[in-house]
């Protein structure tokens, strides 16, 4: 998550682990450190439910997040139906919470329920689940002077539907390192070995990286005549990032929400900025629809809705974008002047010892120091 600063007095809560809830107070420099319980997630009809939930931590203007795994975290229905989570824990990405809302109906009201391992709970409001007009397309342009490429949505014009829409994206792309390595050091044997033998000398070479957006993305049609969003920009990717030197692919996902929840983005959009995050602290607290069953005047970040999702994804090829600027630092190079143990602690690795023992920045020969080798299930092409 991004995590903006704010060089201002800032409204901070506390989180009190003691038989309450959160207790807000407000206070003018770092003197007090608070915890904030931050709820972030949508009930989608007719699919998979994703909530994630963080306790920031917040001293001065300087925040990190925590991730809560020990939660227990549901969605009830009007009539009582209960609908369990399960904790989804993938690689290099925040843990959140599955939950197979795929049988609910939008003519049912529902809401979402957490409770924590020292029996504070939270419930949202019993939500109306509002149907999601489709996606009509993802396009991308370069900017004038190429250093950037950017993405936009369209919807499909639904008079039937809310005026009022939100949109999350996730990111999925395919790099390569610099240079196909055939040796490493094996910290272990504490020599240069060679790397398992593969056809293509791939090992090392190919990675893919994930992320999911943290922008807040909406936009409102009701003082139009057509309820339709054309080329909302989602996302600017500068031409030094290696996100667009091979493959990238980018999955959106498009909801309709109530003017109320649109209200809450809106406002929270003012406060955060261009690259708001709903973990960003606020300058006074803007209360959602969440809300902490024992003391109802605490205070939670988020705003849950409920609805049907619509999805589409873009791949998009290097060369139809045609921008990116490689990493010349990876023309630095050390010849081996200490031990093999000694380079790999100052950053750097070996590519070939058969060449006179050169050395080079990490990421320049093995990828997965900037990425993984779990490759996306969905990825189109052959490459390990």
């Amino acid at each position: 998550m991004i995590l903006k600063r704010l060089h201002t007095l800032i409204f901070i809560s506390a989180f009190v682990v003691q038989q309450s809830c959160i207790t807000p107070f407000t206070i003018h420099n770092s003197e007090v450190e608070a915890e904030i319980l931050a709820v972030e997630g949508d009930i989608i009809i007719g699919g998979d439910t994703k909530i994630y939930l963080s306790l920031m931590v917040s001293l001065d203007v300087n925040y990190d997040a925590t991730f809560i795994t020990d939660a227990i975290v549901w969605v009830e229905g009007m009539q009582g139906d209960t609908y369990p989570s399960t904790l989804i824990n993938e690689e290099n990405a925040q843990p959140y919470f599955l939950i197979d809302t795929k049988s609910l109906s939008l003519d049912e009201q529902y809401k979402l329920c957490i409770l924590l391992t020292n029996g504070i709970s939270y419930e949202s409001d019993f939500l109306t689940s509002l149907r999601t007009p489709e996606i009509g397309f993802i396009d991308f342009a370069v900017n004038e002077s190429r250093t950037a490429v950017e993405f936009f949505v369209t919807t499909l014009g639904d008079t039937d539907s809310s005026p009022y829409y939100r949109w999350s994206y996730t990111e999925d792309w395919e790099f390569t390192a610099t240079f196909r390595a055939s040796f490493y050091y094996d910290p272990l044997l504490d020599a240069v070995v060679a790397y398992p033998y593969h056809p293509n000398n791939t090992y090392a070479y190919y990675c893919w990286g994930h992320t999911r957006s943290n922008s807040i993305l909406i936009a409102k049609t009701d003082y139009l005549q057509e309820n339709f969003v054309h080329q909302k920009k989602l996302n600017t990717i500068y031409n030094v990032n290696y996100k667009i030197s091979n493959l990238y692919s980018m999955e959106v996902y498009q909801m309709s929400i109530s003017k109320e929840a649109y209200t809450y983005w809106s406002t929270l959009e003012k406060y955060t900025g261009e690259i708001g995050s709903i973990f960003t602290p606020q300058l006074d607290w803007l209360n959602g629809n969440l809300h902490c069953v024992s003391n109802p005047e605490a205070k939670v970040i988020g705003y849950v809705s409920s609805g049907t999702l619509s999805v589409k994804r873009i791949f998009v090829d290097e060369l139809d974008i045609q921008i990116y600027k490689p990493d010349y630092a990876c023309n630095s190079l050390l010849r081996e002047r200490n031990s093999a143990k000694d380079m790999v602690a100052a950053g750097y690795q070996i590519l070939n010892p058969m060449a006179l023992y050169l050395w080079f920045p990490v990421h320049c020969v093995d990828c997965r120091a900037s990425g993984t080798k779990n490759k996306p299930s969905f990825w189109p092409n052959d490459h390990v």
